[in-house]
C-alpha cells in the first residue's frame, strides 16, 4: 500500500508540474500572438473542440468544472468499446462488477458498498433510464447498450444532484446519440468477426442510414446484430462454450426543424441481450466449512475455461426507450422540453441448487460437518418425493417509467447566466423469484410433497417530482462561480404477495399480501468556482451533494418484531480541485482532479434471521470516505503520433463499524481498484493516394480488489482479488470511404477476474468461481461509408 500511495504521490507531483508547465506555454503562446487574438474570448472554437451536453447545455470540455470524461464516437470504434467492460479502460474513476453483460454494477469513485439500489445514473440522450428504487435491483440490472453509431459517451463524476438528482450520488453515464442530418444522404456499413483463443467464433453486423426530407427534417435509422462468443465449458452438461450470447436492436430518429426557432426530435431503441451460462470459471475457492481460504482458492478447480452445473442457466435483458425533445427559442430564454417512456425487463433461469451446500460424511478437522456438496447433486442421487429432482430458480424484473423535464435557460454572455426546471418520474416494478423442483430427467415442475420452494412477488411504484435552478455569475471573463440547488419528493408503494412454501406459509393456507408506503424529501446542491486563466486552460474547485431515495423493506409472513420497515436516503458530499488545460496548437493536453467524497447513512444489504433460515434486507448503516486522483493526458507529437495516459487512485474506506455486513473502520470498499492505469498510441502514416494506414495499442492495468463484505460463518467474506494488466492491439487502413481494422485483444491472454465467491457453486463438489475477463481475443472489422 505504501508503495502505491508513494506511485500516487509521485503522479499528482509530476502532474502538478506539468500543468504549471502547460500553463505557463499556453499564457506565453497567448502574449506572444498577435493583436486580433488578445481576446481570447472572442477565439472561435477550432473543428475539433469536444463539446459536453451532460451539463444540460453545449459547454466546452475545458469549460466544464467539474471531473468528466468524453469518449467520441470515433473513438468508441477505433478501441472497439462495445461494452461497460470496455469502457472502464479509457474512464478514470469507474470500476465495475460483473458475473454476465446482463448483470453489472456500476462504480464511480468508489461508491459502493453493495447495495441494491444504483449509485451512478445512466442516460439515453436526455432520457434517464433504470430504476430509481432498491426494489428492483437497479445497482445490478443497468441495460448494457451497444455503443454503434453513437456520438459520445459522457461520463460526470461525482454527485451530479443539483441536474440529475436521485441515485447519481456517484455520478452519471450518458449516451449520446447522432441526431438526424439535414445535409444530405449517408450512410454506414460494417461486418466484423472474432475468435476467442479457447473458445468459439463471434460475429457482428451493424449498419446505419441518414436520410433527409426535404430541407426541414431528416430520419436516421441503426441496426445491428452481434453473436458473443463463448469460451467456458460445462464438462457436467457436456456443453461447450456455454456462456454463448446475442445482442441485437436498433434505433430510428426523426427531426424536424419546424421553424427557425423551433426543433424537434423524436428517437426509438430498442435493444436484446441473450446470455447461457455466466463466464464463471470453477475455482478450489473455500468450501463453506472452511474457516480461512487457503493459499490456491483462485486456481480452476478442474479446467482453465470449465464450470460444472446440473442446469443451464440462461438470462435475457430487452430495453425500450422511446424519447422526445423540444428545443425552442424565445428570445434570449429557451425553452426544452424533453418526454420519455422507457421499459426494461430481465429473465433468469439459474441452477438454484449449485449455492446451496448439503454435507455428506467423511468429517474431518477440515471439514467437521462432512464434504459440503450442491443441493443439486444430493437431490439427484438421494431421490425426493421418489424422483430424480433438480432445484431451480426462476426469476423475473419489468421496469416501466415516464419521465417530463422542461427547463427556461438564459442565453448570452451577461453578467448573470441561468437555468430552471422540473421534474417527474412515475415508476412502476414487477419482480417475482420462484424456487422450483423440477424432475432432472423430465424437466416438469413437481407439486409435492411441498418443501422449500415457492414464489414471491415484488408490486411497487416509486413516484418522483422535482424542481432545481442555476446561475453563472461571470465577474469577469475569467472568474465565475456557478450555483444549484434542487429539491426532490418521492412517494413509494411496494406489495409483496407470498405463496405456499417459500417464506413459511404452510401448504393449504391464502398466500400472504402486504402493503407498505414511504415518502421522503431531499435537497441537495452544488457550488463550483472557475477561474479560466486563458481560453484553454481552467482550475475550479466544486462542492456537491447527491443522494439515492430510501424506500420500503417488504415485511413476511412471521417476521420477528425488529425486523426494518424500510430504509432511508443515503448522502454524499463531494469536494474536488481540478486543473484542464490544452495547448494552442492542441498538440498536448492536461485534466487531473483531486477529490475527496463523504458518504453517510449508507444504504446496505444485512443479514436477518427468519424461519431457520437467513434473508437479506436493506438498511443503513455507518459512513465512508472516498478520496483519491484522476488524471488524463494526451500528447500529440506530430500530426501522425498520439498518445493518451490516464488513469485513477482511489482509497474508499469505511469510516465506522458496520457490522451488519461485516466491515470494521477501515476496511476498503468492495469492487473498488486502488489503482488503474491507461496507455494508448496510434500513429499513422500514408500508403499513397487516398490511402492511410494506421496501428495501434492499448494497455491497461486494473489494481488490487476487495470482494463483498459478508456475516456468513460458511464462507470468508471480503477477499483481496490480484491485479491484472491487459494489452490490446490494433492495424488497419483507411482506404477511401472503406476502413479495414484488424485487432488482438488481451494479447497475453491475461485471466483477469471481474467478481469472486469463494464457495457456492459447482458440481458436486461446493467450490469458487471466479468470473473473468474474455480471453486473448482476434478480429476484423470491415466498415464502409456511403
Amino acid at each position: 500500500m505504501v508503495g502505491i500511495r508513494n506511485f500516487a504521490i509521485r503522479t499528482a507531483l509530476a502532474a502538478g508540474v506539468a500543468s504549471a508547465a502547460l500553463a505557463a506555454g499556453a499564457a506565453s503562446a497567448q502574449d506572444s500572438g498577435t493583436a486580433a487574438a488578445e481576446d481570447d474570448a472572442d477565439r472561435s472554437v477550432s473543428a475539433n473542440e469536444i463539446i459536453v451536453t451532460a451539463t444540460k447545455r453545449n459547454e466546452r470540455l475545458v469549460d466544464v468544472p467539474m471531473g468528466v470524461t468524453v469518449i467520441t464516437g470515433e473513438e468508441l470504434e477505433k478501441r472497439q468499446v462495445r461494452s461497460f467492460q470496455d469502457l472502464t479502460a479509457f474512464v478514470p474513476g469507474l470500476s465495475i462488477q460483473t458475473s454476465s453483460p446482463v448483470v453489472t454494477r456500476l462504480i464511480l469513485r468508489g461508491l459502493n458498498a453493495g447495495g441494491a439500489g444504483s449509485t451512478v445514473a445512466v442516460y439515453v440522450d436526455d432520457s434517464p433510464i433504470g430504476s430509481s428504487n432498491a426494489l428492483l435491483q437497479g445497482a445490478l440490472l443497468t441495460s448494457n447498450l451497444d455503443t454503434f453509431d453513437m456520438a459520445a459517451i459522457e461520463v460526470l463524476k461525482g454527485p451530479q444532484g443539483t441536474l440529475y438528482g436521485a441515485n447519481s450520488q456517484g455520478g452519471l453515464i450518458k449516451y449520446v446519440t447522432n441526431a438526424p442530418d439535414t445535409s444530405g444522404f449517408s450512410g454506414r456499413a460494417q461486418g466484423e468477426i472474432n475468435s476467442v483463443d479457447g473458445g468459439e467464433i463471434g460475429y457482428a453486423v451493424r449498419g446505419v442510414v441518414n436520410a433527409p426530407l426535404g430541407e426541414k427534417a431528416a430520419i436516421r435509422a441503426s441496426g445491428f446484430y452481434q453473436k458473443l462468443p463463448g469460451f467456458i465449458d460445462d464438462t457436467n452438461l457436456g456443453i461447450e462454450d456455454v456462456n454463448s450470447g446475442k445482442r441485437y436492436g436498433g434505433r430510428l430518429s426523426l427531426k424536424v426543424d419546424a421553424t427557425e426557432t423551433l426543433t424537434a426530435r423524436v428517437t426509438g431503441f430498442y435493444q436484446r441481450l441473450e446470455t447461457r451460462a455466466d463466464p464463471n470459471v470453477d475455482v478450489v475457492g473455500s468450501p463453506r466449512t472452511y474457516a480461512l481460504p487457503g493459499p490456491d482458492i483462485f486456481k480452476p478447480f478442474a479446467g482453465d475455461l470449465e464450470q460444472r452445473r446440473y442446469l443451464l442457466a440462461t438470462r435475457s435483458q430487452d430495453f425500450y426507450n422511446i424519447g422526445g425533445e423540444l428545443d425552442w427559442d424565445l428570445g434570449g430564454v429557451t425553452l426544452e422540453s424533453i418526454t420519455s417512456y422507457s421499459r426494461a425487463e430481465n429473465r433468469q433461469l439459474r441452477d438454484g441448487g449449485a449455492g446451496a451446500a448439503g454435507y455428506l460424511p467423511p468429517a474431518s478437522p477440515a471439514a467437521p460437518f462432512g464434504v459440503p456438496v450442491s443441493a443439486n447433486f444430493f437431490l439427484t442421487n438421494f431421490l425426493f418425493g421418489g424422483q430424480p429432482t433438480l432445484l431451480r430458480g426462476k426469476e423475473y424484473f419489468k421496469l416501466t417509467k415516464f419521465t417530463q423535464e422542461l427547463r427556461l435557460q438564459s442565453q448570452g454572455e451577461g453578467f448573470l447566466g441561468w437555468q430552471i426546471g422540473g421534474f417527474y418520474t412515475h415508476e412502476n416494478t414487477f419482480s417475482s423469484q420462484d424456487q422450483q423442483f423440477v424432475n432432472a430427467t423430465t424437466g416438469a415442475v413437481i407439486t409435492t410433497p411441498p418443501g422449500p420452494g415457492g414464489e414471491y412477488t415484488i408490486d411497487a411504484r416509486y413516484t418522483e417530482f422535482a424542481g432545481f435552478g442555476e446561475i453563472d455569475l461571470r465577474f469577469s471573463p475569467r472568474f465565475e462561480i456557478n450555483a444549484g440547488i434542487r429539491y426532490s419528493t418521492n412517494d413509494q408503494r411496494a406489495l409483496l404477495g407470498v405463496g405456499n412454501g417459500f417464506l413459511g406459509i404452510p401448504a393449504g393456507q391464502p398466500p400472504s399480501r402486504q402493503t407498505i408506503n414511504t415518502d421522503e424529501d431531499a435537497v441537495t446542491f452544488s457550488v463550483s468556482p472557475k477561474w479560466k486563466v486563458n481560453e484553454d486552460t481552467l482550475i475550479y474547485g466544486r462542492v456537491a451533494s447527491g443522494f439515492r431515495p430510501g424506500g420500503p423493506n417488504l415485511v413476511p409472513p412471521n417476521a420477528p418484531p425488529n425486523y426494518p420497515l424500510g430504509y432511508k436516503s443515503d448522502s454524499t458530499m463531494n469536494y474536488e480541485l481540478g486543473f484542464r488545460t490544452t495547448l494552442p496548437d492542441r498538440s498536448l493536453s492536461l485534466d487531473i482532479a483531486a477529490y475527496r467524497i463523504d458518504w453517510t447513512d449508507i444504504q446496505i444489504i444485512s443479514l436477518v434471521p427468519l424461519n431457520n433460515t437467513i434473508i437479506g434486507v436493506t438498511g443503513n448503516a455507518g459512513e465512508a470516505r472516498s478520496e483519491g486522483v484522476e488524471f488524463a493526458v494526451t500528447a500529440r507529437p506530430s500530426e501522425r503520433l498520439t498518445f493518451m495516459v490516464n488513469g485513477a487512485y482511489t482509497e474508499a474506506k469505511l469510516q465506522q463499524d458496520a457490522p451488519g455486513i461485516g466491515g470494521a473502520k477501515g476496511d476498503r470498499l468492495a469492487w473498488v481498484p486502488d489503482l488503474t492505469l491507461t496507455l494508448d498510441g496510434e500513429y499513422r502514416l500514408p500508403l499513397g493516394g487516398d490511402t492511410e494506414g494506421f496501428f495501434g495499442f492499448t494497455a491497461s492495468y486494473v489494481g488490487e480488489r476487495f470482494t463483498d463484505f459478508g456475516t456468513s460463518i460458511f464462507a470468508t467474506p471480503h477477499i483481496p482479488l490480484p491485479d491484472y494488466t491487459t494489452l490490446s492491439l490494433r492495424a488497419g487502413a483507411d482506404i477511401g470511404k472503406i476502413r479495414i481494422e484488424a485487432y488482438a485483444r488481451n494479447i497475453t491472454d491475461s485471466r483477469g477476474m471481474f467478481t469472486y465467491s469463494n464457495a457456492g457453486a459447482g458440481a458436486p463438489t461446493i467450490t469458487g468461481t471466479k468470473a473473468i475477463i474474455q480471453p486473448r481475443t482476434f478480429g476484423l472489422v470491415v466498415t464502409s461509408n456511403f
